[in-house]
């Protein structure tokens, strides 16, 4: 131990040298450029790797992975119902107001278009007015109803699981308020000579004698619609699909809530699916009584922008 303390000291002892100082570095010194020598260009190296696009499987977006699926137990059928609706009728006049011809446009229940036929020849305007002259044109009015359905039953009715590959339906959109009616153009499609569009009058039409009757009748319709079923077994949506009537669509709608349906199951658990609903539905279209009418500056003849 004293003979490694003594080297320890002796070392300490021993003068230390500071270090040298590192040898600078040459200048580089980059000769100019000789502008009469072409410039090397750089030779490209081919990309062996090439990326092709991936397509990507199309798949339902309500496509659920499930063992079995949601079976229907009973189908209540609607009860009765009643509710408003607009009836908008596109009526062709001439100059002097007589009525040629008078169509539905997009009716809240189909049925409602059956009783225009008998009615129109006895309907009368106050003529249009263009420059002070008379024009002939089509008017746009809107009978208020109070429409009351009855006496439902399905006569057949399925519930299939969404598939995979299944394609999109087309939905019925819900019809709120009248910005339905925008779809249309502003010109009378296909033209007509002499006649001209609503909304290019100067003095609008106005009914004279207009009256609304309406018999009852009994109605078939195909119902389509994508349900949602929860895991205890209930309908909790209901969407329209194909051209199911938008008042219809809310009848049926309210009746979902009392039928009867076994949810579908997963690794031997109840699981929340889709299915797509299709059935036959019989009805009494009962009454559909006049509340009001009314007429609409705009132009309802021609193909209206999908929504």
């Amino acid at each position: 131990m004293l003979l490694l303390s003594s080297l320890a000291r002796a070392q300490d002892a021993v003068p230390q040298s500071p270090p040298a100082s590192p040898t600078p570095l040459p200048e580089t010194v980059v000769p100019p450029a000789d502008a009469s020598r072409p410039r090397a260009t750089l030779e490209r190296i081919p990309d062996t790797v090439k990326l092709f696009p991936v397509e990507v499987p199309y798949v339902h977006p309500l496509y659920r992975e499930i063992e079995s699926p949601a079976k229907l137990v009973e189908v209540a059928a609607p009860a009765d119902y009643d509710g408003p609706a607009s009836l908008v009728v596109a009526v062709k006049i001439d100059g002097e107001g007589k009525v040629l011809d008078a169509q539905a446009v997009e009716p809240p229940v189909k049925g409602l278009a059956n009783s225009l036929p008998s009615l129109f020849p006895k309907w009368r305007f106050i003529g249009a007015r263009k420059n002070m002259q008379p024009m002939g044109t089509w008017v746009s009015i809107a009978f208020e109803l109070e429409i009351q359905v009855e006496k439902a039953a399905f006569t057949s009715a399925a519930l299939t699981a969404v598939g995979r590959d299944e394609p999109l339906p087309v939905l019925v959109p819900d019809r709120v308020g009248e910005e339905w009616i925008a779809r249309y153009p502003k010109s009378l499609e296909p033209p007509e000579p002499g006649f001209v569009s609503i909304e290019e009058v100067s003095v609008l039409p106005s009914p004279d004698k207009v009256k609304w009757d309406f018999d009852a009748s009994k109605q078939t319709t195909r119902v389509t619609a994508l349900v949602r079923v929860s895991e205890l077994g209930q309908v909790t949506r209901f969407v329209p699909t194909g051209e199911l009537d938008p008042f219809l669509a809310t009848w049926i709608r309210g009746a979902t809530a009392r039928w009867k349906v076994t949810p579908a199951t997963l690794k031997g658990r109840p699981v929340e699916s889709w299915a797509t609903f299709s059935a036959t539905l019989s009805y009494t279209l009962d009454n559909a009584k006049q509340k009001s009418l009314r007429s609409i500056k705009k132009n309802l003849r021609g193909t209206p922008k999908s929504l």
